[in-house]
Parts: C-alpha cells; structure tokens; sequence
C-alpha cells in the first residue's frame, strides 16, 4: 500500500466499544483534516478494535496541539495510537544478506 507524500498516517486501537469511528473522524473533521484512506477492524477474539487512517492536514496545522487533543479525546475509549508524519521513511531490517 503506498501513500501520497503529504499524508498523516494515525493508527489506533482499543477495547471494542461503540463510538470509536466516530471519535477518531469527527475529531480529523473538527482539525479540518481530510480522510485519504480509512480502514477500521473489530477483533472479537481480543475485544479490540484498530482502525488506520490516511489524512492531509490543513494549512497551520499544529502536531503537537493535534496529539494531546487525539490524546485527550481517546482517553474515554482506552485508545493507544501512533502518528506517522508526511515523508517518514520506515526503518528497514538487515538481514545480512550476502550474494
């Protein structure tokens, strides 16, 4: 799966309870953030859900205020997540190949 180079990438998970999509696009929608890409997950075995959005920010978008708020507002849900800058390049593994 391949990004476009000017999107956020917010992964979260927490128990299974109703609201959760909700809370994480209506809060994207209230900082004017707009959804690329959206996949959501329930896993009934561990009773969590995970969702993964792909997003664009507006003009002045401030990181730091955007997480104490997504902080904040995932307290109610127990919810845990991550947020990917624009442009992060993902460590690679060596494996130690030799040819």
């Amino acid at each position: 799966m391949s990004r476009a180079p000017d999107t956020w990438i917010l992964t979260a998970d927490c128990p299974s309870l109703l609201g959760t999509v909700d809370a994480v696009t209506r809060y994207l929608f209230e900082h004017r953030c707009y959804v690329t890409e959206h996949h959501s997950f329930d896993d009934q075995r561990s009773a969590r859900f995970f969702i993964r959005v792909e997003f664009r920010q507006p003009d002045g978008f401030d990181e730091h205020e955007f997480r104490a708020g997504l902080a904040e507002r995932g307290q109610a849900f127990g919810m845990t997540f991550e947020l990917t800058p624009p442009h992060h390049r993902p460590q690679s593994a060596d494996y130690g190949v030799q040819g």
